[in-house]
C-alpha cells in the first residue's frame, strides 16, 4: 500500500467531486481512488464535510495562486490578464472534455442551502477571487481599456457570477459553447 499525504488524498477528492459532485462522491470513492484504508482517510479528516472544507480551501487558494501570478504578468494589461483567466479556464474544461465542473460551485448547488459553514467558506472564498479580478479591472481602467461606468467590484462579481452559469451550460450541453459566448459577449462589454 502506497502512504498518501493529506494533500493528495484532497488534490483526488477534489478531482472526483469536479467530476461526480458532493453526493456523488462517497468517502470510499476517496479511498479507493487512492487505494488507502478508512482509517487513513479519517487520520486526515474527521468528516466527509471536514474533508470539502479542506478541498474548498486548496481549490479557492490554487485559483487565487494562478490571479496572483497573473496579476505579476507586467506585459499584459488588466483586460487581458481578465481575458487570460478565462481563457485558462476554457482551455481547461476542452481538456477534461467538459467532465468536471467548478468544485465550489457544485458543493454551492448541493448543499448550501443546507450547510451554513460550507456555504459560508465558499462565499468568503468567491470574495477573494472577485477581489482579485476587481485588481485587474480597475487596471485596466486606468489603462483605458475597460469602460468605467461600472465600480471594478461589480464588473468582477459579473464576470465570475456570469462564469459560473457558463459552466452550467457547459455542464449539460457537453460543449464549451457557453463559456465562448460568455468570453465573447463581456470581453466586449467590458470594452470604453
Amino acid at each position: 500500500m502506497a502512504k498518501h499525504s493529506k494533500e493528495e488524498i484532497i488534490t483526488k477528492g477534489i478531482e472526483l467531486i469536479r467530476k461526480n459532485g458532493y453526493y456523488g462522491t462517497g468517502v470510499q470513492q476517496v479511498l479507493k481512488a487512492c487505494h488507502i484504508p478508512k482509517g487513513s482517510f479519517y487520520h486526515y479528516f474527521n468528516s466527509k464535510k471536514d474533508f470539502a472544507l479542506h478541498a474548498v480551501e486548496k481549490y479557492a487558494q490554487d485559483t487565487i495562486d494562478d490571479l496572483d501570478k497573473l496579476m505579476k504578468r507586467d506585459e499584459l494589461s488588466g483586460k487581458e490578464k481578465i481575458e487570460s483567466f478565462f481563457k485558462d479556464q476554457l482551455e481547461f474544461y476542452r481538456d477534461q472534455k467538459y467532465e468536471m465542473t467548478c468544485l465550489m460551485s457544485i458543493i454551492s448547488f448541493e448543499v448550501g442551502s443546507v450547510d451554513t459553514e460550507l456555504s459560508e467558506t465558499i462565499t468568503q472564498k468567491f470574495h477573494v477571487i472577485k477581489d482579485r479580478i476587481a485588481a485587474m479591472t480597475s487596471q485596466g481602467q486606468e489603462q483605458g481599456e475597460i469602460n468605467r461606468s461600472l465600480p471594478p467590484d461589480k464588473i468582477a462579481s459579473y464576470l465570475v457570477d456570469g462564469f459560473n452559469g457558463a459552466l452550467v451550460t457547459m455542464k449539460y450541453e457537453q460543449t464549451s459553447r457557453g463559456i465562448e459566448q460568455f468570453l465573447d459577449v463581456n470581453m466586449s462589454l467590458l470594452e470604453p
